[in-house]
């Protein structure tokens, strides 16, 4: 037996748990984001592109709605 080295890191978003393999010279695959307020209660470190593209659509979704109840009152 010997060493094995292997030339790539896997990442594995803390969402859905999809796994990505990528380049060891970056922290992440491209188009991966990590979440984090300002408080430290929420951290998610690893984000793949599809979660955070339903967060984003998500939260525009929301503003919409938020903006039709204001218009409505």
């Amino acid at each position: 037996m010997g060493v094995t080295y292997i030339h790539y890191k896997i990442a594995e978003c803390d969402i859905c748990g999809a796994k990505e393999q990528f380049d060891p010279a970056y922290s992440m695959p491209d188009e991966w984001n990590k979440i984090e307020d300002s408080y430290g209660l929420i951290r998610y470190g690893c984000v793949c592109h599809e979660c955070s593209k339903r967060i984003r659509d998500y939260i525009e979704e929301f503003k919409l709605l938020h903006n039709k109840e204001k218009e409505g009152e």
